[in-house]
């Protein structure tokens, strides 16, 4: 059952309404948002988006955000900007790990550059015991 549209001498209702609608409205000025720039030459830049595109495609495309970035293609365009690497991605990390070219130390110490050493610390409770001894 679909309802019939609105006839015209409905809609006159809300003209009776329009000036305390447009008091009750404001719109502020919009303003264009800040877009990183990979590059000032659009040449490198261009070549930084293909690499982008390359990264991505050996990404795992879940988006978790453990790597630190918001999601995969944000950890791409980190590392293209040399602010993060290949192996801040935990399943990155793991597939190195399998294959011997990465150990779980050195997996640790990229977790903690990326999230702080005190996150790994273990905390003592009440009894002063770790955590891990329960």
């Amino acid at each position: 059952m679909n309802a019939e549209p609105p006839q015209p001498e409905q809609n006159q209702d809300i003209l009776n309404y329009e000036d305390e609608l447009r008091q009750m409205i404001f719109v502020e000025e919009i303003k264009p948002r800040s877009m990183m720039k990979l590059d000032e030459d659009m040449g490198e830049a261009m070549k930084k988006m293909k690499l982008i595109r390359q990264i991505v495609q050996m990404l795992p495309m879940v988006d978790c955000g453990a790597c630190g970035s918001p999601g995969c293609y944000a950890l791409a365009e980190d590392i293209v900007q040399s602010r993060g690497i290949m192996e801040n991605c935990i399943f990155i990390q793991r597939r190195y790990e399998e294959k011997g070219m990465l150990k779980p130390s050195d997996s640790l110490k990229i977790m903690k550059n990326v999230w702080g050493s005190d996150k790994f610390e273990l905390k003592k409770n009440q009894n002063n015991e770790t955590d891990e001894s329960k």
